[in-house]
């Protein structure tokens, strides 16, 4: 951030900031129980505060955002789930100023501050993410710094920016893989400027270039394993070998996928068309989830600004701007095609790189709204858009889930239960908190793992069953209890009819 910009705007980045630090409040008094891959990290950031590094990889393979949640731990004295999630209101914080001075540096005046303060603090699918405990924070975090550097070295070609322009992206990686895409593709870009093709600007893009390719052979041989759903042993020595490993496990998947297609859905001369079928489908849910990030609401007015050719004050940036939606495209894509399916938060990046538009075209339609001569716009047209902002602002704010029955089942199992007594669960997050070792190390919790235990009779070493059972499966709890010959001790409900049934099997034969 430039002096410049926090001297003259400081009430503003203040306010933010109080405002961010009280949404992320708000967010985790909402939805106060844990997700998923919160319970990796709690579990890490245990073992590293305990001094047993010898398990940081094999929990984990990002061991970076446990490490802050253990040393945020030790320095304040709170205990692992309330260390992450100030650390997160914290990485909150740096991404709601980042997002403030990148539209700054983008040329935004006042007013366009303003709106953009309230845009990235209202942002729906942001505020979303607010209470789960994920890495992504502190990779938008420093993704967004980083787009704040490039456009000032875009401007400026300042070494000083170029540098801190790294730096964040370095910090980024640290956090999510994706970082290194952007050190890749972006040199690409910063070379294709005018006036950066010299002899010195080339070598910069080159080392830049280097140190990307150094940290993709590392994400291979170390990380690329979790990103893809890797066994450990599909992991070797060789970078190289890591890769075209990967490549062919993903090969193989999407070659199952086109077969399903041609097989099973498409019919006659049509199934030659497989291939064009799975890539038009990938693009059209990409699309969708893409919308639905951004809401309706925005993704209709940063096409509008795109359509009507807004642009931002500071010239010869708006090509920098899409050259880096590119990049972010091209992530998703690579994302989808090794997964098989796109996840929203996977797209976040993209989302607010296409928001840094928002601001400009919401300041454009107020101008015009004031003006009583030369009126482009319908003059209905802004406080329109400004009541469906709005509106999408408080609907933003519904976070509640309907999780907390399997926190109370978890709880009631560590209060009512021998501290000794074995447990097997298929929710993760009843494990945790339960405060039993029930935890596998194949990450395995689904239903299948359950009646497995009744095939080889295994199941008999457990004390205790805790089964949550989703309202769409019925069946499921009548197949326990034929197996178990007996109803449940307790019972805890969700609102929508899911539920949680504990079994006491310890005095079966």
């Amino acid at each position: 951030m430039s002096p410049n910009f926090f001297y003259s705007n400081y009430r503003l980045v203040v306010l933010s900031a109080a405002v961010s630090l009280i949404l992320s409040l708000w967010c985790v008094w909402a939805d106060p129980v844990v997700n998923n891959d919160g319970v990796y990290y709690f579990r890490l950031a245990g073992e590293i505060y305990e001094g047993d590094w010898s398990s940081v990889t094999s929990l984990y393979v990002w061991p970076f955002y446990p490490m802050l949640i253990s040393f945020v731990s030790a320095v304040t004295g709170l205990n692992i789930e309330l260390s992450a999630h100030l650390l997160n209101a914290m990485l909150y914080v740096l991404l709601v100023i980042a997002f403030i001075a990148v539209i700054h540096e983008l040329g935004g005046n006042r007013r366009t501050l303003l709106i953009a303060s309230l845009i990235i603090l209202s942002l729906p699918t942001l505020n979303k993410y607010r209470p789960y405990i994920i890495r992504d924070a502190g990779f938008l975090a420093f993704y967004m710094w980083s787009m704040l550097f490039l456009f000032r070295y875009w401007k400026t070609s300042s070494r000083a920016s170029i540098v801190a322009w790294v730096a964040c992206l370095l910090s980024a990686f640290l956090f999510r893989v994706e970082a290194a895409a952007f050190l890749v593709g972006t040199p690409i870009l910063l070379a294709s400027k005018t006036g950066l093709l010299t002899r010195s600007k080339w070598l910069l893009s080159l080392i830049i270039f280097v140190i990307a390719a150094i940290l993709f052979s590392a994400l291979v041989s170390w990380g690329f394993r979790h990103e893809a759903f890797l066994d450990a042993k599909d992991t070797t020595d060789s970078a190289v070998q890591g890769v075209l490993h990967a490549w062919d496990r993903i090969g193989e998947g999407i070659d199952k996928k086109i077969e399903l297609l041609r097989d099973d859905f498409l019919q006659y001369s049509s199934k030659r068309y497989a291939w064009l079928v799975y890539v038009s489908s990938m693009i059209v849910v990409a699309l969708a989830e893409l919308v639905r990030g951004m809401s309706v609401v925005y993704a209709l007015i940063v096409g509008y600004g795109m359509v009507k050719k807004v642009t931002f004050p500071t010239n010869r940036v708006y090509g920098l701007w899409l050259g880096v939606i590119g990049i972010n495209v091209l992530v998703v894509i690579g994302f989808e095609i090794v997964m098989g399916f796109v996840v929203r938060r996977y797209m976040m990046a993209l989302i607010l790189t296409l928001m840094l538009l928002a601001p400009f075209i919401l300041s454009s339609l107020y101008e015009d709204w004031r003006s009583k001569t030369n009126i482009v716009n319908p003059r209905w047209l802004f406080p329109a858009t400004m009541a469906l902002c709005a509106v999408v602002t408080i609907k933003g704010l519904d976070v509640f889930t309907d999780k907390h029955y399997l926190r109370d089942a978890g709880h009631w199992i560590s209060a009512n239960t021998p501290a000794e007594s074995n447990l097997h669960s298929n929710n993760l997050i009843l494990i945790y908190y339960s405060g039993k070792n029930a935890y596998r190390n194949d990450a395995n919790y689904d239903w299948s793992r359950t009646t497995a235990l009744f095939e080889d009779r295994s199941w008999r070493k457990y004390d205790y069953f805790a089964i949550n059972i989703s309202r769409k499966h019925p069946e499921k709890e009548r197949w326990l209890r034929q197996r178990l010959l007996r109803e449940p001790m307790k019972r805890f409900r969700s609102r929508k009819g899911d539920q949680v049934l504990i079994f006491k099997t310890n005095d079966l034969s």
